[in-house]
């Protein structure tokens, strides 16, 4: 079976880093050496920082946590977002019993602790004392890491995205201190740096936006107008790639302010309908968060509680927990534990239960459902080419080859089938054809479903109820409102099923009789809501788009819909946009055409 620590030394032997310069003040080289050698357990923050280090975004995994692992990440997004809205003191108390549940912090968890200090100081503060002192904490931060960086040396060190966050409060904090022209005069190595550096965009969209903002808040007399707004342009054309909603509204209103001081009318025009559209967004579904915190992370990558996993996959096999505990344990009561998360398998244990499950090492690999980065980078890659419509590469990447598991080759023959039907008129062929693709993949047959779907299962499924809905709307909302119950009943929260959670919704849209647009209901306030808080915008189109398309009561509201709908496609570059902006004016001319 693979784990974790085979992808980190595979990576590291790739890229050619070695073990000193990567586990740099992270975690010692023995540590690192025990996690790629003896396959000792990592904690998910030092996990992501040594893979970003390589250069590798974290985005697309998929995570199988214990329940103490991610009962962590949860208390540190509470902290963050008690900052967020200014509690200090709530977010004070928290990390002080943070540092008390988890013991001594040391490397990337110091790291962290010190980094959250100075936030609670920079945005909670409201004197220069308090500013100084945040300075401080965020230096201490830094020189944990990245000991003895400076603007001459950069270039040496390896860098997370978490890294450069420290980089640019400090940054923040120099300015807030009056350092002004020094934070701004680095802002700008910063960008250009990490812009001709990185080459992974989910790494650069992470940061670079963060550090145009800063650009905007303290270097306007400073920086030349038409240098500030080819600086916007980059950082919100990031933003729109990777369907981005945090910090789009105030990076695009400072873009509008930039083009109307040289007098631009056109591109005021232009970034104004995008500019309307956010703000009637956050009017009515801003949550009073910040929306300039340097260390707020918006991900996509989706977790799994290990004991959802092994409950889920024994009762899908109509295993009884004695059948699983036989040969394993004494007793049913340590597998009980087990699959309510009151405790975790050792190592020996997780690998004897996987075996007996015979769950796939592709399914499961400690941190990571994939086998190599490799692979995790090419199903992205399919992925997103099948998304765009490129057949011919979609082909090519999923050609069968005789070094892929039978679990690789019915998911590539899946997404081939994905793109070779596209193009056929007659549904009734098409769908037969994607419901083999389906098979396999994941039991829609099911009566119940027992097990939420990874996300390459997810892909499939939603190819093949899209096409469904067209001749058989109410079978796909009965499939919907299984899957969606899968949602309901797990113990993960909804941010960290963001491309699941969402495919599964929009789907069921068309079941929904009663939207209007200026009630929604309930689920779709909450739905919206939810792509806020997330941070994330790509959802957005499906929702507006197909709400007007099926659902939407009165004329007024259907057009209001539809418009929205092809807006936010628009925005984000979404492939369809042209299609759905010349549907809606086929159906709506404008005045006088």
């Amino acid at each position: 079976m693979i784990t974790v620590g085979d992808l980190i030394e595979k990576e590291r032997a790739r890229v050619g880093v070695s073990r000193d310069k990567l586990a740099s003040g992270i975690c010692t080289q023995q540590a690192l050496y025990r996690v790629g050698v003896e396959d000792s357990v990592t904690d998910v923050l030092t996990f992501e920082i040594l893979f970003e280090r390589m250069g590798q975004s974290v985005d697309s995994l998929e995570y199988i946590l214990s329940r103490e692992e991610y009962d962590k990440i949860l208390m540190r997004d509470e902290i963050e977002d008690r900052i967020m809205c200014g509690n200090a003191v709530d977010a004070k108390s928290m990390l002080d019993k943070y540092k008390l549940l988890y013991g001594e912090l040391e490397g990337a968890e110091e790291m962290y602790y010190y980094r959250t200090l100075a936030a609670i100081e920079l945005y909670c503060g409201d004197n220069i004392f308090e500013y100084k002192e945040g300075l401080q904490y965020i230096s201490k931060a830094i020189k944990l890491t990245l000991n003895g960086v400076n603007r001459y040396n950069y270039t040496e060190y390896l860098y997370s995205t978490y890294e450069v966050e420290n980089i640019l409060m400090y940054i923040k904090a120099l300015c807030m201190t009056g350092k002004v022209k020094k934070g701004v005069d680095l802002l700008i190595e910063c960008f250009v740096y990490l812009a001709g550096k990185w080459s992974d965009e989910t790494l650069k969209v992470r940061v670079l936006p963060k550090c145009v903002y800063l650009m905007v808040e303290y270097g306007e007399s400073i920086i030349e107008n038409e240098t500030l707004v080819t600086y916007l342009e980059k950082g919100i054309g990031l933003l729109r790639a990777n369907s981005i909603i945090y910090m789009l509204k105030p990076l695009v209103e400072k873009l509008i302010e930039s083009y109307k001081r040289v007098g631009d009318r056109d591109k005021v025009d232009y970034w104004m309908s995008y500019f309307n559209l956010l703000y009637e967004l956050y009017n009515e579904y801003d949550n009073g968060r910040r929306q300039d915190a340097l260390f707020y992370r918006w991900t996509t990558a989706s977790y799994f509680l290990e004991s959802e996993v092994i409950r889920d996959e024994r009762m899908a096999q109509g295993m009884t927990q004695m059948e699983l505990a036989d040969g394993i344990y004494k007793n049913i009561a340590s597998v009980s534990n087990i699959e309510k998360g009151k405790s975790s398998p050792n190592k020996n244990k997780y690998k004897a239960i996987v075996e007996k499950l015979s769950i796939n090492k592709e399914r499961i690999s400690g941190f990571v459902i994939a086998d190599s980065l490799k692979r995790i980078r090419q199903i992205a890659e399919i992925k997103e080419m099948t998304a765009r419509g490129e057949t011919a590469k979609v082909l090519e990447l999923t050609e069968e080859r005789p070094d892929q598991s039978e679990k690789e080759k019915r998911l590539f023959k899946a997404y081939r089938g994905i793109v070779q039907y596209e193009g056929v008129t007659d549904k009734n062929i098409k769908l037969e054809a994607m419901k083999e693709n389906v098979k396999g993949i994941y039991d829609l047959e099911r009566e119940e479903y027992i097990r939420r779907p990874f996300q390459a299962e997810m892909d499939i499924i939603t190819a093949y109820l899209a096409n469904l809905r067209q001749i058989d709307g109410a079978n796909t909302d009965i499939i919907a409102d299984k899957l969606l119950k899968l949602y309901k009943d797990t113990k993960v929260d909804l941010r960290y099923c963001y491309r699941q959670y969402t495919s599964v919704y929009l789907l069921g849209i068309g079941k929904d009789k009663k939207s209007k647009i200026n009630n929604p209901n309930k689920a779709e306030h909450d739905f919206i809501q939810y792509c806020v808080d997330t941070g994330k915008g790509s959802a957005l189109v499906g929702l507006n788009w197909w709400t007007g398309y099926y659902n939407s009561s009165d004329e007024s509201s259907r057009k209001e819909y539809l418009y929205k709908g092809f807006m936010y496609a628009k925005l984000y570059k979404y492939k369809y946009a042209h299609s759905l902006e010349s549907y809606f004016y086929r159906l709506y001319p404008p005045d006088g055409v």
